[in-house]
C-alpha cells in the first residue's frame, strides 16, 4: 500500500489523544510480519485464518546452539531482544499477476520479499556493517523471495523438516536456508559470533503451535486456537492513545524526552485501533472488528523489545521499559511485568478486517494473565 495510516500518528485525528465515542472507535492501521521480528507489512486489510492475519509470522529466523540444561543441539529462534537490528530485516509481500513469470512459490502467486543489508569487508573490521542509514542503495540490500502460499506438499518437495525451539516449546520447520545466497552476510550484519549458523525457518501449514493458557476452549469457538511463530496468541491489539499516554511520561531530562516520538510500531501489533480513551482495552473480554468477533484473551506483558528502533534498529538502553514498569504491572498473574495492549484470538473465521472498520466491544470483565 502507498503512504502509511500512521501518517499522523503524532499529531491530528491520528494521535490519539482525544477519546471518541464508541460509535466512533475504529481501526487505525494493520500489520502482519511474516518473518517474525523482522520488520512488518502494513496492509489495507487482512484475511482472518486460525493463526490470526493471513501470512503473519508464518517464518522465523534461528540460531544453532547448545541447550544447557539437556546438553542438545538444535535451532533456536531468535528476535529484536538479542539482535535488535532485526528491525532492518525488510519484508514485503509480491502479488504477481497471472502469466507474469516463473511463481517461486510453485503454488498461487504471492511471495514474500526479504531484504538485509549487505556485508562488505573494511579496514575497521573484517565484516564491516551497514549500520542505521548504510545502505541507502540497492546493489547494498541482498534480497531474497521466498514460498509463501504454497501447502506442505510443495515444501516438503523442496526443503527439510527439522526442530526449531521457540521459547518452552521445540517445534517441527521447514528449513528454507537452502534460498539465502550467503550463509556469512546476514549473521555478520546482525552481529552473530563468527561462525555461527543461521536458519530461515517456515511452520509447517498443517502443523501450527496450538495455544491454550488463556485462550477460549475449542467448545466456545469452535476450533483449538492456534499461531504460527507468534510469541503466544494469533492476534494483538493495541490502543493508540495508550502509546500516546505512555510517551506523554517519558521522562524530561536535561537533553529533553529520551524518545521524543515513541511509534506504536514499536510493540508490534496486528490491529492499532483509535478512539477508545487510553487503556480502556484493559477488560475487553470480547470485541468485534467490522464483522469480526475477536475473543481477547488477556493482556500483553511487554519485554525490552518496544525499546529498539523499529527504523534503525537502535535500541534505547531503558525506555520506554522503564517508565512502562513504573506504573503498568496491572495484572495480579503477571505482577512483575508491565501491560499494553491485548492478545486476542479470532472466534469466526474467513472474514477480513479492513481499515476503517468500526470496534465495538461486546463484553468486558476481568484478566488474570497465565505464562
Amino acid at each position: 500500500m502507498e503512504g502509511s495510516n500512521l501518517a499522523d500518528e503524532f499529531g491530528g485525528s491520528g494521535s490519539g489523544k482525544k477519546p471518541q465515542e464508541q460509535a466512533q472507535w475504529r481501526v487505525k492501521s494493520l500489520w502482519i510480519y511474516p518473518v517474525k521480528s523482522c520488520r512488518g507489512v502494513e496492509v489495507g486489510e487482512g484475511r482472518v485464518v486460525e493463526t490470526g492475519l493471513q501470512y503473519d509470522r508464518q517464518f522465523t529466523f534461528a540460531e544453532w546452539k547448545l541447550d544447557p540444561k539437556t546438553g542438545v543441539e538444535r535451532w533456536v529462534f531468535i528476535t529484536q531482544r538479542q539482535y535488535p537490528l532485526m528491525a532492518r530485516i525488510i519484508t514485503r509481500l509480491k502479488f504477481k499477476a497471472e502469466g507474469t513469470g516463473p511463481d517461486p512459490s510453485g503454488q498461487g502467486k504471492v511471495v514474500l520479499t526479504i531484504e538485509y543489508p549487505r556485508v562488505v569487508k573494511s579496514k575497521s573490521s573484517y565484516f564491516g556493517r551497514w549500520f542505521a542509514g548504510g545502505a541507502r542503495e540497492h546493489d547494498n540490500l541482498v534480497t531474497v523471495d521466498v514460498p509463501l502460499a504454497a501447502d506442505d506438499e510443495y515444501y516438503q518437495s523442496k526443503f527439510p523438516m527439522e526442530e526449531v525451539k521457540i521459547w518452552r516449546e521445540v517445534v517441527p520447520a521447514y528449513n528454507l536456508s537452502t534460498l539465502l545466497p550467503s550463509t556469512r552476510s546476514l549473521p555478520a550484519f546482525l552481529g552473530l559470533k563468527p561462525g555461527a549458523a543461521l536458519a530461515l525457518l517456515r511452520i509447517p501449514p498443517s502443523r501450527p503451535r496450538m495455544v491454550y493458557k488463556c485462550a477460549p476452549k475449542p467448545e466456545e469457538i469452535g476450533y483449538q486456537p492456534q499461531t504460527g511463530f507468534a510469541d503466544s496468541y494469533p492476534l494483538h491489539i493495541i490502543n493508540l492513545a495508550s502509546v500516546r499516554d505512555l510517551n506523554s511520561r517519558l521522562d524530561q531530562g536535561p537533553g529533553g524526552k529520551p524518545i521524543p516520538e515513541l511509534s506504536v510500531r514499536r510493540f508490534r501489533a496486528n490491529i492499532i485501533v483509535e478512539g477508545p480513551p487510553a487503556y480502556a482495552e484493559d477488560d475487553w473480554k470480547v470485541i468485534k472488528v467490522g464483522g469480526n468477533t475477536i475473543h481477547t484473551s488477556c493482556r500483553t506483558t511487554r519485554c525490552n523489545l518496544p525499546n529498539t528502533n523499529p527504523d534503525t534498529g537502535e535500541k534505547h538502553p531503558t525506555e520506554p521499559a522503564k517508565t512502562l514498569k513504573s506504573y503498568r504491572c496491572i495484572d495480579a498473574g503477571a505482577s512483575l511485568s508491565a501491560c499494553m495492549g491485548m492478545q486476542a484470538v479470532p472466534v469466526n473465521l474467513g472474514g477480513t478486517i479492513k481499515v476503517g472498520d468500526k470496534v465495538e466491544v461486546v463484553a468486558v470483565g476481568g484478566h488474570y494473565y497465565i505464562s
